[in-house]
């Protein structure tokens, strides 16, 4: 096989392949013998069909196989010679591929390949560490914060709603004289932001202070024109809303008792602990916060060009994700496109940043030989089952019939680089 590549773009090989008549007729040979031991035709013995009678019937079948065993082979083959490592499917359409039995098959079709680069010097890097101290303060907020973890809805019984408390409604929703939705025991959190269709109702906040259980409130606002009864689309509606229960959020008091109920002997026993995990978790994140300052240097000082397409699709991966947190918000579907449009230079940004960070992880490990036992995926399928409350071979069977082990090593791996880079550095 005769094969030549010719960079288009960036990261971008063109693939010419020439497959030799001979080649081609070995394969075809080798299908009819295998054809002629295999099946049975009637009025002859297995391996006795005469050549024509079998060409009558499969040469169409024939050829279009070993057409594509042939490309599929030598586009394999092409990749591997000139040490391609793709990062997407070939560009190649077999189909439009002319074949003739009787001359050379030639053919070419274009790759994008991971790209070539020099890693910036990753050993010794220079990084602040950050104050890690835990004061008296942390500890007070970490308390409340705890406590507001634990706090209770209480129903508020004849007493009006207040700003933060939560209102549990029957709502119907009518225009025109016609009621065409009701919504039992709907919540409705008072605050400042309420919204009817996706609008803002100021007037709303003030209506429903105060309100107590069985009171009633209305209030129109402007059917959008997405709305899913086309009918009703543009018109106004009023919304009647029938007080079932006031209730009101409940933070307990911070008393050796409470503390007791935590498993404490006192509060002062309480303390230790929270100062103790804030320490912890401070110390993760400063840990973390190290490592990412470490590789935005190296990528930094990284010169890399990346594969167009990957580029172009990963940022429309990119922009599917929000499209879809902006829909699960609640955002209007015109207002969305507003938004990925608006976003489109920020998310190729950081689509090109991911995967700079990507490349650069997986030549560190290349080049320093840091690889991932199947010990170390073991214990974070461990990992991940007690925090999902699963068996270990339910959470494997899961990434395994998703295909997210590679993902999965992706991480361990990503973790191991970024440990051996803090390690290598100069830490202030």
């Amino acid at each position: 096989m005769k094969s030549s590549i010719k960079e288009i773009g960036p990261c971008k090989f063109q693939v010419s392949l020439e497959i030799p008549q001979d080649t081609i007729a070995a394969e075809i040979e080798k299908r009819y013998t295998e054809l002629n031991d295999t099946v049975a035709f009637p009025g002859f013995r297995k391996g006795k069909t005469p050549r024509k009678l079998m060409e009558k019937r499969f040469s169409k079948d024939i050829l279009n196989d070993t057409k594509g065993k042939l490309v599929s082979d030598a586009c394999q083959k092409a990749l591997e010679e000139h040490s391609l490592s793709p990062v997407s499917t070939p560009e190649l359409d077999p189909d439009k591929i002319p074949f003739d039995p009787s001359a050379p098959l030639v053919f070419e079709f274009s790759v994008e390949v991971k790209p070539t680069f020099t890693v910036a010097d990753y050993m010794g890097v220079k990084v602040k560490k950050e104050d890690v101290t835990v004061t008296d303060a942390d500890v007070e907020e970490g308390l409340k914060r705890l406590a507001s973890s634990r706090a209770e809805l209480v129903v508020m019984e004849g007493e009006g709603a207040k700003d933060g408390d939560v209102i549990i409604a029957d709502e119907e929703y009518s225009a025109e004289g016609k009621s065409f939705e009701l919504q039992e025991n709907a919540t409705i959190v008072v605050s400042k932001d309420l919204r009817v269709f996706g609008q803002e109702i100021p007037a709303l906040f003030d209506m429903l202070l105060g309100a107590k259980r069985g009171d009633t409130r209305i209030v129109t606002a402007k059917i959008p024109a997405e709305f899913k009864q086309e009918n009703l689309r543009g018109k106004d509606a009023t919304v009647k809303m029938i007080v079932r229960e006031v209730k009101r959020i409940k933070v307990p008091e911070i008393t050796d008792e409470w503390a007791k109920q935590m498993d404490f002997d006192s509060v002062a026993e309480l303390k230790e602990a929270v100062r103790k995990r804030i320490g912890m978790e401070r110390e993760t994140q400063v840990k973390r916060n190290a490592q990412e300052a470490i590789l935005a240097d190296i990528a930094g000082r990284t010169k890399m060009d990346l594969p167009e397409g990957l580029v172009a699709e990963k940022t429309k991966e990119f922009e599917s994700q929000h499209r879809l947190r902006l829909y699960q918000r609640g955002m209007p579907e015109n207002q969305i496109e507003q938004e990925i449009e608006k976003g489109k230079t920020d998310s190729k940004d950081g689509v090109v940043a991911f995967l700079k960070r990507m490349f650069i992880i997986e030549e560190i490990a290349k080049k320093e030989k840091i690889f991932v036992t199947e010990e170390a995926v073991d214990a974070r399928i461990t990992e991940i089952a007690s925090a999902t409350k699963k068996w270990p071979n339910e959470v494997r069977e899961y990434y395994e019939k998703n295909d997210l082990m590679p993902q999965l090593r992706a991480e361990l791996r990503e973790e191991k680089v970024l440990v051996f880079l803090l390690e290598k550095a100069q830490v202030e």
